[in-house]
């Protein structure tokens, strides 16, 4: 009777480990198809292009 329920656990144990190592490899390709898909912006223009940048020092 032991062995049936180590054989159970095992097969659980990989059951889970299977989905998890499934999830993880959707969504890394999730992400390469998305990066795919996105525009390819060299150069992308910023809401704050021109401006100097701050100095943490400064107080005004």
């Amino acid at each position: 009777m032991w062995p049936f329920f180590l054989e159970i656990f095992l097969i659980l144990l990989l059951k889970r480990f299977l989905v998890v190592a499934g999830i993880h490899l959707g969504e890394k390709l999730a992400i390469i198809f998305l990066d795919l898909l996105a525009p390819n912006h060299k150069n992308p223009t910023s809401a704050v292009e021109g401006l100097p940048e701050a100095d943490p020092l400064s107080r005004s």
